[in-house]
């Protein structure tokens, strides 16, 4: 199948969509509110995998601050047993471990400004749902006081 004939496939698709939306507003207004669903669906569904990553981030983080806690512990027993190069071992891997801690901490962080991303996008949605909602109302309001003018200009008429 020659990629240029799906391509144009696609492409008269899509004006055919372009098309129909302009020429039938309600559905416009039905595909773009679907789509704004989607959007904050996907952004949910994101949030949702970030809070799960950051508990297994925080559960690893305790786990290796107990190990840090009993490989001090084996360093000072060590120390006081005279195995100097046994402690200077356990010192050693202790700090890969610690590395391994901070290591966490950054990913931990990361995480926290993905989430924060994630949440000022949903904001921003909401925000602009707000906004068309209450433009939609103002519209509304409009019509109806037009509609009002026309029934009294109708009256005064007769």
């Amino acid at each position: 199948m020659n990629l240029e004939w799906l391509q144009q496939l696609e492409k008269d698709l899509d004006q055919r969509l372009e098309d129909f939306l302009q020429f039938n507003p309600y559905q416009d207004f039905l595909f773009r509110e679907q789509q704004k669903k989607a959007r904050v669906n996907r952004l949910k569904i994101s949030r949702d995998e970030l809070e799960t990553e950051a508990a297994e981030r925080r559960k690893e983080l305790v786990a290796l601050a107990g190990l840090i806690s009993e490989w001090k512990k084996r360093v000072e027993r060590a120390k006081n047993a005279g195995a100097v190069d046994l402690a200077m071992r356990a010192e050693n891997y202790v700090n890969q471990i610690m590395d391994q801690g901070r290591q966490l901490w950054l990913d931990l962080d990361e995480l926290g400004l993905r989430f924060k991303e994630i949440e000022e996008k949903m904001s921003l949605m909401s925000e602009v749902t707000r906004c068309s909602n209450s433009d939609i109302e103002d519209d509304w309001s409009r019509f109806e006081d037009l509609q009002e003018l026309e029934k009294i200009k109708q009256n005064k008429t007769f």
